[in-house]
């Protein structure tokens, strides 16, 4: 009998999580282990088989958390960014291996988490009390803490393991989104603005069919487009909301029933995130408007103009597309609108983040008198006011510039107030002197007519 090593062609390796010990899980959370089934085997019918067996495992799994390897070796895998187990066979030919090892079910969001979450949720409340967000808060905090309880109620169901660990990513994703929106205004404002005008949403509708001629349970799984999140999910249809980590996506998987030849459709309600708020644009407008302000009678202004009128132009693009689409149902149109649109907006700002740096560049003008040189300093400074509350972040040489150039502002104003005072001063001690020259004191007076006449007396002797 011939003995091959490493001949992989006569080798079939099965590394996969066995369904029958899968549905344990989640009835007691943590407390149970996981069971990962390697199968070997070695088809040849004359041939023995040496080879080494190995299998990856889930990145969320730690040495520590291997209860059971099985006398199987661990080692790290650049490649995979986890750890990998192996161990030396030698299959007789026809021979099955089977393989257990066990590891713990790190696949639940820890209460300490959740806990958290939900003090820091509370605290969000009550920090924003007395404010324009009181009531926009109470409505994140619903919102919010029924995601949690979501997560709490779907962490004790019994699947399978795969789809154990593609929903703990989901919940893990969550929660960072939930972490991002507690540090954030822009989820209150977004649900404000929701309340407003209410939410937009476009349907997603999943396809499935039987092929076969007798009746079949089949898992229906579709995966969400790219950049949804888990909070833009409105209606799931009994979908459970699951995530694929090597494409960073949300995906949604269930089990039914079909007939044979069965073919069955699913209409998911999503949030449309591909849309630009008209809010957003008629803000950049008005931000647009109050600069072409400054630029009036100034050298720059017919370069102000042509840029002015880009940003317009660009403005009414981006909605004419935007109703172009609006009563479409093809995702695909929305999001190859959203990507134009997005461009161009991109470059918009760009433009008007240009106009801001320009207006810096406009001289200042100065009038003789020195009252006028203040209030005109002043008037000009407010050009750099105006644009800081447009709410741009200006960048390194331009803070600086603004920084310097209102030093130097300062400087003036305060030398002009200094010699405007000094002037005035001495003006008013010219004014007394002038007053007690005019009007001589008593003892002078009386002093002059003692001497005067002793002078003609000793000529006269």
């Amino acid at each position: 009998m011939k003995t091959y090593k490493n001949s992989h062609k006569l080798l079939i390796l099965i590394g996969l999580y066995i369904i029958n010990m899968t549905y344990l899980i989640g009835i007691s959370r943590a407390a149970e282990d996981v069971k990962i089934k390697i199968l070997a085997i070695n088809p040849s019918e004359t041939q023995t088989l040496n080879t080494e067996v190995s299998h990856i495992l889930p990145p969320e799994v730690s040495p520590e958390d291997i209860v059971d390897k099985a006398g199987m070796s661990i080692r790290y895998s650049q490649d995979h960014k986890s750890y990998q187990i192996f161990q030396a066979v030698e299959l007789a030919p026809k021979e099955a291996k089977t393989i257990v090892i066990r590891v713990k079910n790190v696949w639940t969001v820890p209460d300490e988490v959740l806990g958290e979450l939900k003090t820091e949720l509370e605290k969000n409340v009550t920090s924003l009390q007395g404010t324009q967000y009181e009531e926009t808060s109470q409505m994140f905090y619903d919102k919010v803490l029924e995601r949690i309880t979501s997560i709490e109620t779907e962490q004790v169901k019994a699947i399978g393991v795969k789809q154990r660990i593609e929903m703990y990513r989901a919940h893990m994703t969550i929660v960072s989104e939930i972490k991002k929106d507690l540090a954030s205004l822009l989820s209150m404002r977004q649900i404000k603005n929701e309340q407003t005008n209410g939410v937009r949403t476009v349907k997603f509708v999943i396809t499935a069919k039987n092929p076969a001629s007798k009746d079949v349970t089949m898992d229906v799984r579709a995966m969400l487009p790219k950049g949804i999140l888990g909070s833009d999910v409105v209606e799931k249809l009994g979908f459970e909301l699951l995530y694929d980590e090597p494409q960073s996506r949300y995906l949604l998987q269930k089990q039914e029933l079909f007939t044979a030849k069965e073919t069955k459709k699913y209409e998911i309600i999503l949030k449309d995130i591909w849309f630009i708020q008209e809010s957003e644009l008629e803000l950049i407008r008005k931000q647009t408007d109050k600069i072409m302000q400054h630029f009036a009678q100034s050298a720059y202004e017919a370069f102000a103009k042509q840029m002015g009128d880009y940003i317009y132009d660009s403005l009414d693009s981006i909605l004419k597309l935007q109703a172009e689409v609006a009563s479409s149902d093809a995702i695909d149109e929305r999001i190859r609108a959203f990507i134009l649109n997005s461009e161009r907006l991109e470059l918009v700002k760009q433009k008007l983040k240009e106009l801001q740096d320009l207006l810096l560049e406009i001289p200042l003008k100065r009038e003789l008198d020195e009252f006028d040189k203040i209030r005109q300093a002043v008037k000009e400074l407010s050009k750099v006011v105006d644009i800081l509350r447009l709410g741009f972040t200006p960048d390194l040489s331009t803070t600086w510039w603004i920084i310097l150039g209102v030093i130097a502002f300062l400087f003036v104003l305060t030398a002009l107030f200094y010699s405007t005072w000094l002037v005035k001063l001495q003006e008013s001690k010219w004014s007394v002197k002038k007053k007690k020259a005019v009007v001589p004191s008593a003892s002078a007076v009386s002093a002059t007519s003692t001497e005067t006449p002793n002078q003609p007396n000793s000529k006269a002797a």
